[in-house]
């Protein structure tokens, strides 16, 4: 049996002997005791009868109940004073002496004879609980509105960033799906950003040097990183797309390329980004050397067929004057046998010379 008794009580040793069996545990104070006897924790309470009574009627009623102890005389109450203030001690004792014995018997019957009251919470914390509940509702509700707005913020912020991941993954698409490598390059030459074509472009051993800084010596774009800053410094407010061809390495052999570039501002900061590609032109420019070649070649051929057919001129006309000069000689009838046969030899002889030149003609055709 566990019984409670404050640890300031006198009675302690003397109840402790006459009850041995049971397990005595001191306390600090008898008004919080009596709670842990109506949850079981504590079996009885050794407490004054008037604090007895007054509690079990007041907020125990029908629970506990009290009984006096026997053999135990009787609690006295006293006040205690310092030792070294004898006169305040005087000054209660003619206080309590001027207090009639009728008076003593009233105040007394009050705490003995406890009438049947029952003190009434809620009427004692009916305005705290009001006061209480209003501001547990007003809790309740703020959070929950602003657990509203969070999730509003979550399923918009979700939208917004469904919608950019669908921006992105679109424009990833176009630029892969671009044959021709494009990249972008942020103000301090960095490329930030390109397309499958432009890794696709160099070897694997030399695309990380495409990958440095522009402005690096290494990089085979630094001489686009120098000339964007000149032409774009001043026109910053220009869409403008600026083109140079010029050579790079891809990792193999040096490749000619178209290049463009075009500077992008950025309305969230204040930095702009440099847009860039380039049309490898290395084939076309192979194709018009190469035409260029067979038309200086056409050239050539022409302006000497012009002094061919001009000399063969000279040579045909030459032939055939003689021949016709030799015909007008055999038409006329002042021309002897022997200087007839002489015209016809050189008319013959001369249009053997003819048929000659025709067939060297004929055969430089042939080649």
């Amino acid at each position: 049996m566990k019984v409670a008794i404050p640890y300031y009580y006198e009675l302690h040793s003397q109840l402790k002997e006459m009850y041995p069996e049971v397990e005595w545990i001191q306390v600090d104070n008898a008004s919080a005791a009596f709670h842990k006897v109506k949850e079981g924790e504590l079996d009885a309470l050794v407490a004054t009868q008037l604090n007895s009574r007054y509690m079990i009627d007041h907020y125990y009623p029908n629970e506990l109940y009290h009984f006096l102890i026997p053999g135990v005389p009787n609690a006295s109450l006293s006040f205690a004073f310092p030792r070294g203030e004898p006169e305040l001690k005087d000054i209660i004792n003619k206080a309590l002496n001027a207090i009639p014995p009728s008076e003593v018997l009233r105040l007394t019957e009050k705490w003995i004879k406890m009438p049947n009251v029952t003190i009434d919470t809620w009427d004692l914390y009916s305005e705290q609980f009001y006061i209480v509940t209003t501001l547990s509702v007003l809790l309740v509700g703020s959070s929950l509105l602003w657990g509203f707005y969070l999730l509003r913020s979550v399923r918009r912020r979700k939208v917004i960033q469904g919608d950019l991941e669908n921006q992105i993954s679109f424009r990833k698409a176009l630029s892969d799906s671009l044959p021709n490598p494009t990249y972008v390059v942020n103000w301090q030459g960095n490329v930030i950003s390109h397309n499958s074509a432009f890794e696709h472009y160099f070897t694997a051993d030399y695309y990380k040097n495409a990958m440095l800084p522009l402005e690096n010596s290494d990089s085979p774009f630094k001489d686009v990183f120098s000339n964007a800053h000149e032409v774009t410094a001043e026109t910053k407010e220009n869409r403008t797309i600026y083109t140079q061809v010029f050579e790079i390495d891809n990792g193999i052999e040096k490749r000619c390329i178209n290049h463009w570039h075009t500077l992008c501002n950025l309305p969230a900061s204040d930095n702009a980004v440099y847009i860039c590609g380039w049309q490898d032109i290395t084939e076309t420019r192979d194709l018009i050397n190469a035409l260029e070649v067979e038309k200086n070649k056409a050239i050539k051929a022409t302006v000497a067929k012009s002094q061919f057919l001009a000399t063969m001129s000279h040579e045909i006309r030459t032939p055939i004057s003689s021949i016709m000069g030799f015909l007008e000689l055999l038409s006329g009838s002042g021309l002897s046998k022997e200087q007839r046969v002489e015209a016809i030899s050189l008319a013959y002889a001369t249009g053997q010379s003819l048929l000659g030149l025709i067939g060297e003609i004929l055969d430089v055709d042939k080649n």
